[in-house]
């Protein structure tokens, strides 16, 4: 006892002194910045506080972004002026060819909107010290499918002319390929009555995992280092097909080399499909300010990484004959033998992302936010680049040019590659354990 009164005595002088070094505060309880070190008095244990344990924090997020406009440099479906009567074949202009005056393109050519994408982010994070300067967080997000659609018809005559403009790789000359296109008086060129469709779909999702580290905390601001680890996956898809059938007797289109007859029926398609994944190192930094109420937060990253690019390209067209099994051949029109498989890249990619969040504190253990990202991807491949409109048409099924055996050189595998981007905002709620 005699030996304990100097260390109680010291206690009490380390204790009174940390009191007084604070601002003054409620009497509701003990601050636990007050009490000394374990190191410094031992003997104080049975007096102070014990230590916070380690914070765990969930958040969930709703989304609402958007994403960088498809590429469509290529028109994919074009209409123009067709008199059947006074057309003469190899002398007139070519119908809804890219040089034929008054053509006019109903799909492709432009960027296409690709809209609004609601989406869902869930994150997390765990102390891993004591003074919660060292913890590791994650999380990830996923946006919807979104898909956009276009589609043109003739009526039962015919019209009006509509076709999948492509260039001939013999003539290196605009001209086109027909879906649809009305009847001449003396039957010579047929008919079609047709269709023609084009859809694209786009999916993104990523997930990321830091480690985060305090690095200056003064009054109500904190400054966090980051680094980790980041993937991405961006997938998409483009189709263009038609479906025709005669009412006269076509010459062309046909199929397989021959003409089609009345009753039957030709329907093509050709896909475009691109997959990119990303896997990076990151590297970044947050700066907040955590008020009684309000807080608000800032962070960028960086990751350099590399990106798995996968190009797919398929084509087929089908004739359906009553009565009998329909004959499928490999090749579209824009996916032809020259083009058409699977075709694997990789390429070094930078992703920054910047986000800005509000915050406001709804009890001692929620907090309802709001907040904006911008996410920047660098080198992908996208469906719309990857089209060569140059066609050898002696493998084009459903023409009467088409050889059977026939393998070509164009259209020809591309690998165009493009930025992507995607941003929006988000309202979330943060709960804290």
């Amino acid at each position: 006892m005699r030996n304990g009164f100097p260390v109680a005595l010291a206690c009490t002088l380390l204790i009174t002194g940390a009191l007084r070094a604070q601002a003054p505060v409620p009497d509701s309880g003990p601050v636990e910045s007050a009490c000394p070190a374990a190191s410094a008095c031992s003997a104080c244990l049975d007096v102070c506080p014990e230590p916070a344990p380690s914070r765990v924090w969930l958040g969930g997020d709703y989304m609402l972004w958007w994403v960088r406009k498809a590429p469509l440099p290529a028109p994919l479906v074009t209409i123009g002026p067709f008199n059947p009567d006074t057309f003469v074949p190899g002398v007139s202009p070519t119908p809804a060819a890219l040089s034929s005056p008054g053509t006019a393109v109903l799909f492709g050519g432009q960027n296409l909107s690709l809209g609004t994408f609601s989406g869902l982010r869930l994150q997390g994070g765990i102390d891993l010290t004591e003074d919660r300067t060292l913890a590791v967080e994650g999380g990830g997000f996923v946006l919807e499918q979104r898909s956009r659609f276009f589609a043109a018809a003739s009526n039962a005559a015919g019209v009006p002319f509509l076709a999948i403009p492509v260039i001939d790789s013999v003539t290196g000359r605009e001209t086109s390929v027909a879906t649809s296109f009305a009847d001449d008086s003396a039957n010579v060129f047929g008919g079609l009555q047709g269709s023609v469709f084009a859809e694209t779909t786009t999916r993104l999702w990523g997930a990321e995992a830091n480690l985060s580290s305090l690095v200056l905390r003064r009054d109500a601001l904190r400054a966090t280092a980051l680094a980790g680890f980041r993937y991405l996956s961006l997938k998409e898809s483009l189709s263009v097909g038609e479906d025709f059938t005669p009412i006269g007797q076509p010459l062309d289109p046909g199929f397989l080399g021959g003409p089609i007859g009345l009753g039957q029926s030709v329907a093509a398609l050709n896909r475009f499909t691109t997959q990119n994944q990303f896997y990076g190192g990151q590297v970044g930094a947050r700066l907040e300010y955590l008020g009684d109420r309000f807080s608000a937060g800032l962070t960028a990253k960086v990751a350099l990484g590399d990106t798995s690019q996968r190009i797919d390209v398929n084509g087929n067209s089908t004739l359906f004959s009553p009565g009998q099994a329909p004959v499928t051949a490999a090749g579209g029109v824009l996916a032809l033998p020259s083009n058409m498989g699977r075709r694997t890249y990789d390429s070094f990619s930078v992703v920054p992302e910047v986000g800005l969040n509000l915050g406001i504190q709804l009890t001692s253990y929620a907090r309802a936010t709001v907040g904006y990202t911008f996410l920047y991807w660098t080198d992908v491949v996208r469906p719309g680049n990857q089209i060569d409109r140059v066609v050898d048409r002696t493998t084009v099924p459903t023409l009467q040019q088409f050889i059977p055996g026939a393998t070509g050189t164009r259209p020809a595998p591309l690998h165009a590659q493009s930025d992507f981007w995607a941003q929006g905002i988000s309202f979330g709620l943060e709960l804290s354990f």
